[in-house]
């Protein structure tokens, strides 16, 4: 990402920049919640510490500081604060409030697996959105953007509704600081040529295949649509794919119910450490981000936003594919702007796109009714609708040599929302170096309707997709 750095070290020396906003060794500075989180002192890396211990279900419980924006701020690169964790998997969240409506919100995850006091650096442009609204002109907390950090309301240790259920866990906070000096990301980890020839090539060779699904209700397997049939669009392509390839394909299913596009790269540190390079990430968001949105110009700075975070997470090492959307049973295609403005970001972007909104759109009004589990959401057939036109992506003949230009400024290691793991350096960055062709397999058609798939590169190929499920695809290995 060419504006992403964020830096964790272990019992490093603060720099000497650094202006402390909270030592913490006071509670008397914090906003603390009713219920939900007991906050404690306990000794720190120096003096005190704050210590969260969050109650199981403890979503939507603020622990808020009483730091506020000044014009100091704003000649500052960022913060940094100490963190001490109790050695499990979940995730702690800085959250910033940047207007008194609410509006513009910001969050920064950070793994507590650690029990060691460790640092976390972070720029104000590379804390992650939070929030699909118009007020979200500029995805970044900038100086020189529509919001800079003298307009912060508040920072607090919260985990708001998209969260969902989090388990009981404990962390402690430590020196709270501002820093002058954070050297930016500066690398462009964009792809040349087909973004999608790595994953090709993968299938094309029979070799094995990892794939992240992010989302909301219309890929989330615990939803009713999908729970009531036990299907999926991503089991259904997992089978397809190994049907018509010599490939195993792992795909892992990380949709949450309800989320917009800005809470699935939030969310990421809960599928990174465990899966740091995936072949291939697919995004299906778009639908709640709308009702948040109401404007394609927004929802497209959202999808690259959230593009160049993924591939700044995953170091340029994974390609990634937008599917366009769905429309709502009724709506048709009453709201084109929303498969134009992801469109446009997988063109700005050199992202793959999967246009399942032509397929759904191109339907009768009859057919078109067999698809839906209700007025919004698919079901089995739908589902396997999707599959065919993102498998007919992926197994689409092309080839090209897949590099991530630019030069990499600044080294950094983390993890919080982001990037993760690796230090940097300046020189050429790339991310995994040349792949050859890639093409084979078939898609059956039984509506023949022609549905534009391809890249964001501006290619798009006409290929016909019907309704071929996956039940009983999966290829007998023996």
């Amino acid at each position: 990402m060419r504006h992403l750095a964020l830096v964790v070290l272990t019992m490093a020396v603060v720099a000497a920049d650094a202006a402390v906003l909270d030592d913490c060794d006071s509670l008397a500075t914090l906003g603390l919640p009713p219920s939900g989180c007991a906050v404690t002192q306990v000794p720190g890396r120096i003096g005190q510490a704050w210590q969260f211990a969050w109650a199981d279900n403890s979503g939507n419980v603020a622990v808020i500081t009483g730091l506020r924006g000044s014009a100091a701020w704003d000649a500052a690169d960022g913060i940094s604060f100490w963190v001490k964790g109790d050695g499990s998997i979940q995730l702690g969240c800085l959250e910033i409030i940047a207007n008194a409506a609410y509006s513009k919100r910001y969050a920064y995850t950070f793994r507590i697996d650690s029990t060691a006091w460790t640092q976390h650096i972070v720029r104000w442009a590379d804390m992650a959105p939070e929030f699909a609204n118009p007020a979200m002109v500029d995805p970044r907390i900038d100086p020189a953007s529509s919001t800079p950090p003298s307009q912060i309301e508040s920072i607090r240790f919260y985990k708001w509704y998209y969260w969902g259920t989090v388990p009981a866990h404990t962390y402690a906070i430590d020196d709270i600081q501002l820093v002058d000096t954070i050297a930016p990301d500066t690398r462009d980890l964009r792809p040349v040529g087909d973004p999608l020839a790595r994953v090709k090539a993968r299938l094309v060779a029979g070799q094995p295949v990892s794939v992240v699904t992010m989302g909301d209700s219309l890929t989330d397997v615990r939803h009713q649509a999908q729970a009531s049939t036990n299907t999926s669009w991503p089991a259904y392509l997992e089978q397809r794919l190994e049907f018509a390839t010599a490939s195993d394909v792992t795909i892992t299913n990380v949709a949450v119910g309800g989320n917009m596009t800005p809470h699935g790269v939030v969310l990421m540190q809960r599928w990174l450490p465990t899966l740091p390079q995936p072949d291939l990430v697919i995004i299906l968001f778009g639908y709640n981000d709308v009702d948040g949105v109401g404007n394609g110009t927004t929802l497209e700075m959202l999808m690259k936003d959230a593009v160049r975070r993924v591939r700044a997470a995953t170091n340029g090492a994974s390609d990634i594919l937008l599917i366009n959307n769905i429309p709502d049973k009724a709506d048709g295609d009453a709201r084109p702007y929303v498969p134009a403005a992801i469109l446009a970001a997988a063109t700005a972007e050199n992202a793959g796109i999967a246009d399942t909104y032509a397929l759904f759109t191109a339907q009768t009004d009859a057919v078109r009714e067999t698809w839906y589990y209700d007025a919004v959401h698919i079901n089995s057939a739908g589902q396997g609708s999707v599959a065919g036109v993102v498998e007919a992506v992926l197994l689409a003949s092309g080839s090209g040599t897949t590099t991530s230009g630019g030069t990499t400024t600044g080294g950094t290691t983390t993890s919080g929302t982001g990037t993760t793991g690796g230090t940097t350096t300046g020189g050429a960055a790339t991310s995994g170096g040349t792949t050859g062709g890639a093409g084979g397999g078939s898609s059956s058609s039984s509506s023949g309707n022609d549905v534009g798939c391809g890249r964001g590169g501006g290619v798009a190929a006409a290929i016909g997709v019907g309704l071929m499920l996956a039940l009983g695809l999966r290829r007998n290995r023996g």
